[in-house]
């Protein structure tokens, strides 16, 4: 029976870990390369070697340890995903902003990545209910020819939205300065108080949010989803930056 369950054990560790690193290689044909595929492709590669492995290790106490680490965070992961998810699907906007911030996420070459054509069609709905002013945010990053914000500006107006409805913010490559730089050229643009709804993914609302009551800027928010094979590297990428935004907040 034991030699049953330590082959299942294995059997697992090595399909798992085969299957990730394979998912990790299909995600560079339909995304941007980022760190999240990196971190898959490491996370793969682990798994089959701890299936390889697992004969000879499996008694070892370190092993055991890591073995313990690697489900603890899993676990982890998946419920800060799912608390995560959860928060940015409940929209919170009035439809009565004075304002939409919509947050790039990669372009390739000079066109919008199915990810941020949905964040853009969402900001149009908003749109077509109250017509106000447009701000497209996003510098230019690797396998992109031009600026996020350019082609966001291209998409929303090839789709009916006056240019003179759209101011661009061209120089943020994180969603801090996104929202930093968005607000410096809304508080230049409007003489008195704003507020705003944030157009972005639902996974990313909650740090958005966050960031956005940190910097002073009144806002809500309306969610765009993502294709469901994004879902565990755009996760497991923005979990990241939320524990790594936590930590950040406890020792200032």
């Amino acid at each position: 029976m034991k030699i049953c369950i330590d082959s299942i054990v294995k059997c697992v560790f090595l399909c798992l870990g085969s299957l990730i690193v394979l998912y990790s290689f299909s995600m560079l044909v339909i995304m941007n390369y980022n760190i999240g595929i990196s971190a898959f492709f490491i996370l793969g590669f682990v798994f089959c070697l701890v299936g390889f492995f697992y004969n000879k290790a499996k008694n070892l106490t370190v092993f055991k340890f890591f073995l313990v680490i690697i489900v603890l965070l899993w676990i982890s992961f998946t419920c800060i995903c799912i608390y995560t998810t959860s928060y940015g699907n409940d929209d919170n906007s009035s439809y009565q902003e004075d304002a939409i911030i919509v947050l790039g996420c990669g372009i390739r070459g000079n066109r919008v990545t199915p990810q941020l054509a949905s964040r853009l069609d969402m900001a149009i709905d908003y749109y077509m209910s109250n017509e106000k002013i447009i701000v497209v945010s996003g510098g230019m990053g690797p396998q992109e020819n031009i600026t996020e914000a350019l082609a966001m500006e291209q998409y929303l107006i090839d789709r009916g939205i006056p240019k003179d409805k759209i101011l661009k913010e061209e120089m943020s490559t994180s969603t801090y300065t996104n929202l930093i730089n968005s607000k410096k050229i809304l508080d230049c643009y409007f003489d008195s108080y704003y507020n705003v709804v944030i157009v972005t993914s639902n996974y990313h609302i909650y740090r958005t949010q966050n960031i956005a009551n940190d910097i002073g800027l009144s806002s809500t928010h309306i969610h765009a989803n993502i294709k469901w094979y994004e879902y565990p590297i755009r996760c497991f990428r923005e979990n990241v930056a939320i524990i790594k935004y936590w930590l950040d907040n406890c020792f200032q």
